[in-house]
């Protein structure tokens, strides 16, 4: 695949900012990976922002921060509960990556009490 526009997200201490820039699907380091993606996710719950689509094809290489970012946030949202809190959601993001508790919600096409932060979690491993 060839270099594609991406949205990174940047989290200052005081705002969060998007940015606009060439983003590589076909840069792979070693190293490097699994920790930017844990501090990027750890990041984004801090302020309770769930990605609720994380998946291989929304994993970039920044070359402008050289690190793994994530892009897409189209499904995204802030949430107001805490983290180990579950809400009523809706079925969002994609079948393959999705925690079983969110893949419930798909099944019965219904709202179930889940925790979004656990789902966006288990799209990682």
């Amino acid at each position: 695949m060839k270099c594609l526009y991406g949205f990174n997200i940047i989290i200052y201490s005081e705002c969060i900012e998007f940015t606009m820039e060439f983003c590589d699907h076909n840069h792979y380091l070693s190293t490097g990976l699994e920790d930017d993606l844990k501090s990027a996710l750890r990041k984004l719950h801090h302020f309770k922002i769930i990605h609720h689509d994380i998946k291989p094809e929304n994993i970039c290489f920044s070359h402008t921060f050289h690190k793994y970012v994530f892009i897409d946030f189209g499904l995204s949202k802030v949430i107001e509960e805490d983290i180990g809190e579950a809400t009523l959601a809706n079925f969002r993001g994609s079948l393959s990556y999705c925690s079983q508790e969110m893949f419930n919600t798909y099944l019965k096409n219904t709202a179930f009490m889940v925790d979004l932060y656990y789902n966006d979690a288990h799209c990682l491993v």
